[in-house]
Formats: C-alpha cells, sequence, structure tokens
C-alpha cells in the first residue's frame, strides 16, 4: 500500500445537497478536514446545490480559505450521478484522478465519483449500513469510527482501491 506522492487532493459531496441537515457531514469530518489542511491536502467540495446556498454554508462550516475549490449544480448541465461536476473540480485544482480521494454519502456520489475516475470513500452515517460496496474504497459509518479518515488512513485506502484497480485493468 503505497501512499499518494506529489500533489493530492479530497473531494468531498457530503456537505453538497440542498437538504435540511445540508453540512453535516462537514461538520462531522472538521477534526479530519483539519488534519489534510495541515498535511498540504487540498479540499474541494462538489455539491449538488445551487452556490448561492452551498458556498456560504462550507465558508460558516470550515472558514475561509480552507476549501480550494467548490462546484455546485450551478456549475454543470448535468447533474450526479454524472460526473461533470467531480471532473470540473479536479480541472480547478489542476489535478489528476489518480492524486484524489472522493468522499460522499450517496450511491449517486459513488457512481459520479468512480465515472470520473476517482477512489472513493462512502460515508453511511449509519453503523448498520458499513456492508462492502464493490466499487468503494471503504464503507464507514462516520469519519472518526475505529479507523478515523485521517489523511494516513485516507492515503492507505487510496493506495490499496489504487493497487486493485491496476490489476484488475490490467
Amino acid at each position: 500500500d503505497r501512499p499518494v506522492g506529489g500533489r493530492v487532493a479530497f473531494l468531498g459531496t457530503s456537505a453538497a445537497t440542498a437538504y435540511p441537515g445540508m453540512g453535516a457531514g462537514l461538520l462531522w469530518a472538521f477534526p479530519e478536514l483539519m488534519d489534510a489542511v495541515a498535511a498540504g491536502v487540498w479540499v474541494g467540495v462538489v455539491a449538488a446545490g445551487r452556490r448561492s446556498w452551498a458556498e456560504p454554508l462550507v465558508r460558516q462550516l470550515v472558514g475561509e480559505g480552507l476549501v480550494e475549490t467548490i462546484v455546485t449544480a450551478d456549475d454543470v448541465t448535468k447533474p450526479v450521478p454524472d460526473p461533470e461536476a467531480y471532473q470540473l473540480a479536479l480541472a480547478d485544482l489542476g489535478i489528476r484522478p489518480e492524486n484524489t480521494l472522493a468522499f460522499t454519502g450517496s450511491a449517486a456520489g459513488l457512481r459520479a465519483a468512480n465515472s470520473a475516475g476517482l477512489a472513493t470513500v462512502v460515508v453511511t452515517g449509519d453503523p448498520a449500513a458499513t456492508r462492502d460496496i464493490p466499487d468503494a474504497a471503504a464503507v464507514c459509518a462516520d469519519y472518526d469510527g475505529a479507523e478515523p479518515l485521517l489523511v494516513a488512513n485516507c492515503r492507505r485506502l487510496h493506495g490499496r482501491w489504487w493497487a486493485a484497480h491496476k490489476r484488475s485493468a490490467a
């Protein structure tokens, strides 16, 4: 399990959709998000909601300057599960899918991220719903469970996913 080298980024969608309680994923992930920022990892948010709603919420939850890019429904022509939003976030960051780990709480988000070539962690929010999802790099009930999603663990999950996918593509 070789960690990712060079520039790396995490893309999260848990603060993304316009529904009551939106942003809880970012708030739950705050310690892990701060760990990523401290390690020099770029952080982006892909939001299914409108920019006028998502951007102020992200700023309120994590502050100014910690998130490198926010891609919202206003920026794309095709909604998730189309990969367009993830592809735009990657372009905004100037980074390749191989150096990125996505986080999502939905099947549509997983399909979109995988279609964009991203290793993806599914955070279910439900300890009973942590079954194996073959296309996911990992399935977790939350960000700070038995193996918190801190940078070191995320790099390990990312490396494992890419090693398995390079073998299956060969």
